[in-house]
């Protein structure tokens, strides 16, 4: 007997969470994938991580040349 049989004959939902990608309910312990309802969730999750981390430095990297390029642009404009 699971632990989720109890709730089956009542008028209760389990206790649950929602898959933050499809909002599909995960049982409230982690399970083999984590927060998320399958594979596919997580992955999606995990591959936007990695994207917006590669944005955040690419940003972080293009503001710190620009600022170098004023400053070069600004020592060689005194002479």
């Amino acid at each position: 007997m699971s632990k989720y049989d109890q709730y089956k004959s009542k008028s209760i939902v389990f206790p649950h969470k929602h898959c933050p990608k499809c909002s599909k309910m995960v049982p409230e312990e982690e399970g083999e994938f984590g927060e998320y309802c399958s594979a596919e969730c997580a992955g999606f999750f995990k591959t936007q991580k990695k994207n917006k981390k590669k944005k955040t430095f690419l940003f972080i990297g293009l503001y710190g040349v620009a600022i170098i390029i004023f400053v070069v642009l600004a020592i060689l404009g005194q002479n």
